[in-house]
């Protein structure tokens, strides 16, 4: 009965509703300040949970999904941005009502 969607699409939407991609920022002065890099992350998170590498999330394309910029953006997923990210949808489940009771 669920609907049918993309797994990079789910996460997107769990995103606006959680901004759990705001935890994913650089190491060294812990901000963001690269174009798309949500959509790169999100292209990350699939290839590394779906253990299928990058080849089928890189598309030369889109400047966000080129192979170049994937493996320059790996760093982004390190255990402490992991955890904060965890801690955001954590948060976030416990807003929901059923959760609550």
């Amino acid at each position: 009965m669920l609907p049918k969607i993309d797994l990079p699409d789910l996460l997107f939407e769990v995103n606006a509703w959680t901004v759990f991609l705001d935890a994913f920022v650089h190491l060294g002065d812990g901000t963001t300040r690269m174009k798309d890099l949500p959509t790169s992350v999100v292209a990350l998170l699939v290839s590394e949970a779906c253990n299928i590498g990058l080849a089928p999330v890189v598309n030369p394309g889109c400047e966000a999904l080129t192979r170049a910029r994937l493996v320059h953006n790996q760093h982004y997923l390190r255990a402490d941005t992991i955890a904060a990210a965890n801690a955001a949808l954590i948060a976030a489940q416990a807003d929901i009502p059923i959760v609550r009771h």
